[in-house]
Formats: structure tokens, C-alpha cells, sequence
């Protein structure tokens, strides 16, 4: 289920991301197992238009109801004592988690 929800969230980040982006539009989903380690990465077109607190990034979305799928995802990484880093560089949003399961 946390899975689920990682993946259904950054899909769905993902999806609105390229909906507003007027180039070249793409989805870039990685996901690798190695041994009690998972690691996914998504790399999706972007334009650049970001909410950045202290270092996090926030959610875009106005409208009630919207917001917590980074929350969700921030919170299954830190219950499995895992890694994610968030970043943009040149119309490219990257998203790159590492967790430990058994």
C-alpha cells in the first residue's frame, strides 16, 4: 500500500506537471530493486514554476482537498528510514527515493 501510494502520487505529480508544460512533454519512471532496497526515481518536464520553503518543496495547487501527496510521500520515506531528494535544474523536476524494506 505505501508503495502504491508513493508511485500513485508521483505519477499523478507528474501527469499535471506536463498538462501545463508547453515543450517537450515526458515521464521518466525508474524502478529499481536491490536486495531489501528500493529506489525510485521520476523525472518529468516541468516549467519551473515552483513553491520552495526552507529548503522543501510545496504544493502549486490552490484548490481545497490538494497538497498532501508530497506529505504522504515524505512520511512513508521517513517510516521506512529512507532517502528522498526533490530537484529542478533546466525544465526537469527529479524526484529520487531510496527505502529499505524486509
Amino acid at each position: 500500500l505505501d508503495i502504491c501510494t508513493i508511485i500513485g502520487n508521483l505519477m499523478d505529480n507528474s501527469i499535471e506537471s506536463c498538462e501545463k508544460f508547453k515543450g517537450n512533454k515526458f515521464i521518466d519512471l525508474i524502478i529499481i530493486s536491490e536486495g531489501s532496497k528500493l529506489i525510485l526515481r521520476v523525472k518529468n518536464s516541468c516549467d519551473g514554476k515552483l513553491i520552495k520553503i526552507r529548503g522543501k518543496f510545496k504544493t502549486t495547487k490552490q484548490e481545497d482537498g490538494h497538497g498532501f501527496g508530497l506529505i504522504q510521500i515524505d512520511n512513508i520515506v521517513k517510516k521506512f528510514n529512507g532517502y528522498i531528494n526533490r530537484s529542478y535544474d533546466d525544465n526537469v523536476f527529479s524526484t529520487y527515493i531510496k527505502i529499505e524494506y524486509k
